[in-house]
């Protein structure tokens, strides 16, 4: 197989096993958001695009009733949701990806003297999944903790790379 074709080849299973984790993840993660969000406030909006949004008398209404009565109106509800379901959300997230990096990984090194693109590809896409696990969990760890994960993961990689590439 001629070298471009390899890189391309490699460079694709890294974005494709990313947008795995990371959608996987949003995906699974949402369906604990989705059971605990409550509807709080909301707008009224015009569904015509006709006339201009300062003549709109839609934007004055302030109850769903009122709205609805309205032909060329449209309510939209604001959702909130607490702090242990967004917390929730990004264990789950975080998690998923965690351990679908984790599996890229391992399968990278399995696969790595049979096919150098797919072996790249999966250990790629494992490190971005890492990433993506590490950022999804970010604004709910400490700052001391940050750098130890951090290091902790550069480690590994190093320590990885140092005995599993040797030429």
């Amino acid at each position: 197989m001629k070298k471009g074709i390899k890189i391309a080849m490699g460079i694709g299973i890294v974005i494709v096993v990313a947008l795995f984790a990371g959608f996987g993840a949003d995906y699974i993660g949402n369906s604990f958001r989705d059971n605990c969000r409550e509807p709080s406030d909301g707008y009224c909006y015009s569904t015509s695009v006709s006339k201009p949004i300062i003549e709109n008398q839609c934007y004055d209404i302030t109850t769903q009733e009122e709205c609805n009565a309205n032909n060329e109106c449209e309510w939209d509800s604001y959702y909130s949701y607490s702090d242990e379901c967004r917390q929730s959300y990004h264990n789950t997230f975080s998690i998923f990806s965690l351990i679908i990096g984790i599996i890229a990984l391992i399968a990278g090194f399995i696969v790595s003297k049979n096919n150098e693109a797919l072996s790249g590809g999966l250990v790629g896409g494992g490190i971005i999944s890492l990433i993506i696990a590490v950022i999804g969990y970010w604004s709910y760890i400490t700052e001391l903790l940050r750098v130890i994960l951090i290091g902790i993961i550069a480690v590994i990689l190093i320590v990885i790379a140092a005995k599993k590439l040797k030429d």
